[in-house]
């Protein structure tokens, strides 16, 4: 095979493989892991050095749990590329595991290194949800919003505060960052959901309905099948005891 042929079918494999990666993160996108895995079996073994196939196993993995295999892959990645992107994921698969220790040092060495990157408000919500996980909620708070300050429209960050209000008390200001991430991210479900179980447990039936309504109207297209169905279950939920509370 003379340079030129060598040179086209080396690109025409490396489009290939472009394809089939799209494809893969598409499914991880849509919450299917399992097809995701099954399009990547035959691809892993071909390239066990290649960061970026690495890089996409380890979140196929994190995805079904498999959260030793995710940190095995992680780590074997940022070894090779020590990208920003793949130490949070290997953080964000230490957290998954339960080390939050190791979590730590990664995201604390990352925000440290000054490398730039695009979604500094990631790192610290990882840092954040460590100290979360091990009920620090004053560090907690503390770093979820230094994330904010980085990215005020960050829905994971704005949802986790709320949910540290809602827990040590402070429902008002739970509710303002509920009401905060639902409104940059129309489609998330998860804001939805608290907001949802607030108003139902003050008695705002009428603002749970017409929260539930909004958000499974045909303006939301890309909701999830799943997220879609526990929203439209909530839904009947707040009718049923909004229907009940006016007979009284």
């Amino acid at each position: 095979m003379d340079p030129l042929q060598k040179a086209e079918t080396e690109s025409k494999k490396n489009e290939i493989l472009a394809s089939e990666m799209l494809l893969i993160q598409k499914f991880l996108d849509r919450g299917q892991a399992e097809k995701a895995w099954n399009a990547m079996r035959s691809i892993y073994p071909k390239y066990p050095e290649k960061p970026e196939i690495l890089n996409l196993t380890g979140l196929i993995h994190l995805a079904l749990d498999n959260n030793l295999k995710a940190i095995r892959v992680f780590r074997k990645s940022f070894k090779l590329k020590p990208k920003t992107s793949t130490g949070l994921n290997l953080s964000s698969a230490y957290i998954s595991y339960g080390n939050y220790q190791k979590a730590r040092k990664i995201l604390v060495q990352l925000i440290k290194s000054g490398q730039s990157y695009k979604y500094p408000e990631r790192l610290w919500h990882n840092l954040a949800l460590t100290w979360e996980k091990q009920k620090n909620h004053r560090k907690a708070l503390r770093y979820y919003k230094k994330g904010l300050k980085a990215n005020p429209t960050y829905v994971l960050s704005l949802t986790r505060v709320g949910d540290i209000y809602l827990k040590t008390k402070k429902k008002a200001q739970a509710v303002r960052y509920y009401s905060k991430a639902s409104q940059f991210c129309p489609g998330c479900f998860e804001p939805v959901n608290s907001l949802v179980s607030v108003w139902l447990s003050d008695g705002k039936y009428s603002q749970a309905v017409s929260l539930l309504r909004k958000f499974l109207s045909k303006e939301q297209k890309d909701i999830l099948p799943k997220e879609r169905k526990k929203a439209r279950s909530l839904l009947r939920l707040a009718q049923k005891v909004s229907l009940k509370n006016n007979r009284k």
